[in-house]
């Protein structure tokens, strides 16, 4: 097999869709995952006279029907200067074996990318666009791992500093430098009439930077507010904090106190389940506060729409109008996170990227959590992580007493009860 075969023929086609999953609690963070069950990840479909793709039976199909070399690929959120793996199964059902099918990342355009492929008769190679010009970085090599011909194989790529391991069945075939992309975004390619079925596109990477602020509810040791009357009632319980608010009016809110370097960039999540009241009301998670009148939030309602906005000396500032999401789970746990890189915050829902708004400074240094009208909320963690890998923070000062922890809003909630209703009519 001539790798000339491979490089003198690029028809490329991208279609986009950011996602970001990775749990508060978790070790190890999946930035990506999609085993085919549904196109919720709208890879492209199409049928014509050079190729078929289709997501089906838990598979992307993927055919070429000519000569030339197709790549399909997704920004999923991949930071090519930390180490990551990437994996897929890919099925050969048909077609020439000496072609080329494999993973593709550090993709900015079909001129400039990466690829780890196999051909159907059983060799393996790695190499790169750069500019337009195919570079081959390991020459077509002959590997007894391949399943030949119409059969299933695993391909794994792996950044290990700077180190780019090639695995082909779970068994290391390449280790070589790894070199730094020009882009981020992770796919597929496949030359010369063949027809493959991809089972899963997997990618994974360390937990983000170092923790800033850890919240798992074990006790109430940062001093939470605490309490039960006619109004609210709020406690810590079980690794929970349960938080509920008892009126149809005005808009609860509990904070304490975190030390987030603004100027750094840092990921907040928070894992949240509401359990009984209103659903056309938000809740969600407050950071930036200095007082119930300066804060920043970010929340979901119960009817499956979220908000980002501002309270600046009692206004209530919308910053992202309220906007209908599927990926809201209705009465289950949702996990919001807000990620603040550069100038830039980016929004994410269980996992998948929604929205973004430019940064803004501070008002204060608390963080919490904020209910508007009569509902019951269940909180299972609150994490704060810097993406600035080589430098960590102090939380501090939640050993000391601190009592203005809560409050209650009237003439500032009705603010922002006004402006929600004025914006999901304009949806």
């Amino acid at each position: 097999m001539k790798t000339v075969n491979v490089c003198c023929r690029i028809v490329w086609m991208v279609i986009w869709l950011l996602s970001v999953s990775f749990s508060a609690k978790a070790q190890t963070r999946i930035v990506y995952n999609d085993d085919f069950t549904d196109n919720a990840h709208s890879w492209y479909e199409g049928d014509t006279q050079d190729y078929y793709l289709k997501v089906a039976y838990g598979k992307y199909i993927f055919e070429s029907k000519n000569t030339k070399t197709w790549m399909m690929t997704r920004s999923v959120g991949l930071s090519e200067y930390e180490d990551f793996v990437i994996e897929t199964n890919m099925l050969k059902i048909n077609g020439e074996d000496n072609n080329c099918l494999g993973l593709l990342w550090g993709y900015k355009d079909a001129s400039n990318c990466y690829m780890f492929g196999i051909s159907g008769d059983g060799n393996y190679l790695y190499g790169k666009w750069e500019n337009g010009t195919y570079s081959s970085l390991i020459q077509w090599t002959s590997s007894s791992y391949i399943n030949k011909y119409n059969s299933l194989n695993k391909l794994t790529v792996e950044k290990s500093g700077e180190q780019l391991k090639l695995y082909i069945n779970d068994h290391l075939v390449e280790q070589t430098y790894y070199e730094y992309p020009k882009g981020s975004e992770v796919g597929f390619a496949l030359n010369t009439r063949a027809r493959v079925e991809f089972d899963n596109l997997l990618v994974k990477q360390p937990p983000l930077g170092s923790p800033i602020f850890e919240e798992t509810f074990a006790d109430n040791s940062r001093n939470w507010s605490l309490g039960d009357d006619k109004s609210r009632s709020m406690k810590v319980e079980s690794g929970k904090y349960y938080f509920e608010h008892k009126r149809n009016v005005n808009t609860w809110l509990s904070w304490v106190p975190a030390s987030i370097n603004a100027v750094e960039d840092f990921i907040i999540e928070t894992s949240m389940r509401k359990t009984k009241g209103v659903d056309d009301y938000g809740y969600g998670v407050m950071w930036g506060l200095k007082d119930e009148n300066n804060l920043y939030y970010f929340g979901v309602s119960g009817t499956g729409y979220y908000q980002y906005g501002k309270f600046q000396n009692g206004n209530w500032v919308s910053q992202i109008n309220w906007t209908a999401s599927s990926l809201i789970k209705k009465g289950e746990a949702n996990l919001l996170s807000v990620k603040k890189e550069g100038s830039q915050y980016s929004f994410y829902i269980n996992g998948e990227y929604v929205n973004t708004a430019p940064f803004e400074e501070f008002f204060g240094d608390k963080i919490g959590f904020l209910l508007n009208m009569n509902m019951k909320v269940e909180i299972e963690d609150l994490m704060v992580r810097s993406l600035t890998t080589d430098q960590a923070y102090e939380d501090g000062h939640y050993d000391q007493p601190y009592t203005d922890t809560y409050a209650m809003w009237d003439n500032a909630s009705a603010a922002y009860t006004s402006a929600r209703y004025e914006e999901a009519l304009a949806l």
